[in-house]
């Protein structure tokens, strides 16, 4: 059974993996730390690049759970989200290994299966939320309830200055209510929510606040949650009305993408040093760009290897077997 799919939805995905693959350049660069001008703009960025993935799971989640039995969803996202995490935590490792980069190495591979490697704890986090979220429904039914729920277990997390590093419970625990808010989305039926104008400038109003406050130094779990929903919203408002491009190209791979770029990243940023080119927006900008698209073109070009295609979307292949 094909899972439906909007494109606009598609088209917020390329807008995303663009600001993940931005983001990831200026950590990396150090530009968080030694640029105001970057920090904000990584700031800002930092507010609703992942939420708006959780967002989007849990819209699809809702829209199309009811299609298979809880198990069954299980047991297809354990292979979805699993393989591609086990495969490409080897890669990263045995690159690190032989590259001598400590942050990717082949010892905290024993490790994996409560502590990810690097940027690869979104695909981590994500399967748990595929797992613990229905059974959580199962107890509550009610989305919005749910929803509340989890927002003030996340409010006496952040109150207490609790954080749970193993098995990532802090982050599922806090991605888990972008991913119930998504659920909520598609009961409201956004599409409908985008003609409401006043809607739209209300989030605007409310992200342009949030960021200034954020900048000015205020920030605290509220002003957290309320700019990774706003931030969400205006980048699926934007890609409601924007027509099928490159962009939408991107957001159809856009977990090749994430899974390729940060060593692509790390390579180019490398290659900028060794030619001397230290000006922190170039190297920002060109690491940037080399990352998202030489990440695409890996998967466009090497996609009709089986063993290479299997590594990425495993599913593909294990439903001809009616997984």
């Amino acid at each position: 059974m094909k899972e439906d799919y909007e494109n606009w939805l598609t088209i917020a995905k390329g807008y995303g993996i663009i600001l993940v693959v931005l983001g990831h350049a200026i950590s990396g660069a150090g530009a968080y730390e030694n640029n105001l001008i970057w920090s904000n703009i990584y700031s800002l960025i930092a507010f609703f690049h992942m939420p708006l993935f959780f967002i989007i799971s849990g819209y699809l989640y809702q829209k199309n759970y009811k299609k298979r039995s809880l198990a069954n969803n299980i047991v297809r996202k354990v292979a979805a989200l699993g393989i591609p995490y086990i495969i490409y935590n080897v890669v990263y490792a045995l690159v690190g290994q032989l590259t001598c980069d400590d942050k990717y190495n082949i010892q905290n591979l024993r490790l994996i299966w409560y502590r990810p490697i690097s940027h690869f704890w979104f695909v981590y986090v994500l399967l748990i939320i595929y797992i613990i979220y229905p059974l959580m429904n199962k107890l509550i039914h009610n989305n919005i309830a749910l929803f509340l729920v989890i927002l003030l277990v996340n409010i006496i997390i952040s109150l207490c200055n609790l954080h749970i590093s193993g098995f990532e419970v802090s982050r599922c625990i806090y991605y888990s209510l972008f991913f119930s808010f998504g659920t909520i989305l598609l009961i409201y039926n956004f599409r409908k929510l985008m003609n409401n104008k006043k809607m739209i400038i209300i989030c605007t109003a409310f992200f342009i606040l949030i960021c200034g406050l954020n900048i000015a130094g205020h920030s605290n779990i509220i002003f957290n949650i309320l700019g990774g929903i706003t931030g969400t919203i205006l980048v699926m408002a934007i890609s409601v009305v924007t027509k099928e491009n490159f962009i939408f190209k991107l957001g159809k791979f856009s977990l090749p993408i994430y899974l390729y770029h940060s060593l692509i990243v790390s390579f180019s940023r490398k290659v900028l040093m060794l030619l001397k080119i230290n000006n922190l927006s170039i190297v920002i900008l060109v690491t940037s760009f080399v990352g998202v698209m030489l990440s695409y073109y890996i998967y466009v070009v090497f996609k009709r290897l089986k063993i290479f295609d299997f590594s990425v979307y495993p599913l593909k292949y294990l439903m001809r077997k009616k997984l």
